[in-house]
């Protein structure tokens, strides 16, 4: 009957799908032949690298295999190779770790090479990553040290460590903590992107009774809708003038959003029922 040499799981458009073929033929990608490699102690890097990257294509756990691969890397190679840039931005997750350590040491050089907003969107996801763990188990020293690291490693006076103190108080489900952050954020820093500012946006229209909150909130649409005119930025504002009061107001931005989501072949459930509670 044979023996199955590779498996993919999901769709795969005809591209992706001869893309998988070619892996299933080629040694240093397949994925069973290279399970069987690590299992029987290999330590080539890159049957690591390959084997590390197919576990978390398939969602299983990757970070003893990616440890494995890091140690066989040079701190020149970390920097230099940038295969090892892919490595770190699609397997770090630990704060602690030698080649996170490494990338916050040398994050300029590691700038320049690969780009300014990559590297510091990495941080920022393993600091957030570690916020979040923090939060499930209740570690303050966690914490703490993740906002150590937003504070003394990356330079925006202090955008980042406020970004996590957010983080922190929606996981733990402190609403009032939350709101006084993001009030203090958003009036503080600027914040080109509109799905962060729709996010503190949709909490306030769910968890945030004060009227001056939810004005201030409003705000935050605005400059969302400035930003990305799309149905989400146009409900959420609607949920915002709902909560406050304007009803008729609220169906304008409600009707604009089901238009946008119309327009663009997205989902329009949730606006369908938004529309009919206000119109009643």
């Amino acid at each position: 009957q044979g023996e199955v040499i590779h498996k993919a799981l999901g769709y795969r458009d005809p591209g992706q799908f001869i893309g998988e073929g070619r892996k299933a033929v080629s040694p240093d990608r397949n994925f069973e032949l290279l399970e069987l490699e690590v299992e029987a102690g290999s330590n080539d890097p890159e049957t690591l690298y390959h084997y590390a990257f197919g576990l978390k294509e398939r969602k299983q756990d990757y970070r003893d295999v990616a440890r494995r691969y890091f140690a066989t890397q040079s701190e020149k190679a970390l920097l230099k190779n940038p295969q090892n840039w892919k490595a770190i931005e699609g397997l770090t997750t630990d704060l602690e770790s030698r080649e996170f350590q490494y990338l916050l040491a040398k994050q300029k050089k590691f700038m320049k090479r690969y780009g300014v907003q990559a590297v510091a969107d990495k941080i920022y996801s393993v600091c957030k990553q570690t916020v979040l763990e923090a939060a499930l188990s209740r570690n303050d020293i966690k914490y703490q040290r993740a906002l150590s690291v937003a504070l003394e490693d990356i330079r925006d006076e202090g955008q980042t460590a406020n970004r996590l103190r957010m983080v922190y108080a929606e996981a733990t489900r402190d609403w009032g903590d939350y709101a006084q952050k993001a009030l203090y954020h958003y009036q503080t820093y600027v914040v080109p992107h509109p799905r962060e500012l729709d996010h503190s946006a949709r909490i306030f229209a769910e968890r945030v009774t004060d009227e001056a909150m939810l004005q201030e909130a409003l705000l935050w649409t605005q400059q969302a809708i400035a930003l990305e005119n799309m149905a989400y930025t146009h409900e959420t504002r609607a949920l915002l003038l709902e909560k406050l009061g304007q009803k008729d107001e609220a169906l304008k931005e409600a009707n604009v959003a089901l238009r946008l989501a119309i327009l663009n072949n997205e989902p329009t459930e949730a606006l369908d029922r938004l529309v009919k509670r206000l119109r009643s």
